[in-house]
């Protein structure tokens, strides 16, 4: 009697961003609203919208079975109200105290992400309603920003549009606030994007 062990390989979908060369941008909308500021906490101001645009450069976008090599643009806004200082994003303020320290660097909702696209060749992400964050904390003197979003995205190489999947996505990069000297906008740099 003999037996014969067969092993097979499971197949499974690859969701990956890999291999960018450059992944900058800048501020490209910002709605300011009450000034905050206090004796004790001087720079406070509240924001009632924003909006960022990132060029993801020379990277590799894996969905299901469909692969996309090239730039995408990811994008994201929000219009839910929030504070800032030169150390970073808070959710909340008082006129009594400016920015509330205990909410710095939490995460503002409903923010929104889009990758690129054309008919035949790209990619494309539109997260769910409420599956996306943003904030900026005090690292690296309060310009570090982190991005989440999850939802779902299709990569198109090719006609076929069967390269569809969820994914859950992180960017995270440097925002060099603009003080209204030395630059205009707000540029974004050290980019890294995964999901």
């Amino acid at each position: 009697m003999s037996v014969v062990l067969i092993s097979v390989k499971a197949a499974y979908a690859t969701t990956s961003a890999t291999g960018f060369t450059d992944e900058t941008g800048e501020e490209t909308g910002r709605t300011l609203g009450s000034d905050y500021g206090t004796a004790q906490h001087p720079q406070c101001t509240e924001v009632t919208a924003s909006s960022y645009s990132v060029t993801l450069s020379g990277g590799t976008f894996s969905v299901g079975n469909k692969s996309y090599s090239g730039d995408a643009t990811l994008t994201w806004s929000t219009d839910n109200t929030y504070y800032i200082d030169e150390n970073g994003t808070y959710t909340t303020a008082s006129v009594q105290n400016g920015c509330d320290l205990g909410t710095r660097g939490d995460p503002i909702s409903t923010v929104e992400l889009f990758g690129s696209t054309d008919a035949n060749h790209g990619i494309s992400c539109a997260s769910s309603t409420g599956n996306g964050d943003y904030a900026r904390d005090a690292a690296n003197s309060g310009t570090h920003i982190t991005v989440h979003f999850a939802g779902s995205c299709t990569v198109t190489n090719g006609t076929s549009l069967n390269g569809t999947g969820s994914v859950s996505a992180t960017f995270t990069g440097l925002l060099h606030p603009c003080d209204g000297v030395t630059c205009d906008p707000s540029y974004i740099d050290n980019g890294l994007f995964s999901f």
